[in-house]
């Protein structure tokens, strides 16, 4: 499980710096707290459907690339 998790968090950070975002800038972007994206990140939540597609929106990718 623990790798899983890693690779999840090693996605989306990725693809979140690909982007050129820091943590703060993609939470305002997506309309969440830095919190939740540290915990997505982490790998300690996974997202509701509307924040998941409000990240592939604002990351312009699939959810399968990044969770």
């Amino acid at each position: 499980m623990k790798g899983t998790l890693t690779k999840k968090r090693e996605k989306l950070k990725k693809r979140r710096l690909e982007e050129g975002l820091t943590q703060v800038g993609l939470a305002n972007k997506v309309g969440v707290s830095i919190e939740q994206i540290r915990s997505l990140e982490y790998g300690r939540v996974n997202p509701s459907f509307k924040v998941m597609m409000s990240l592939c929106a604002v990351l312009k990718c699939k959810p399968e690339e990044i969770f």
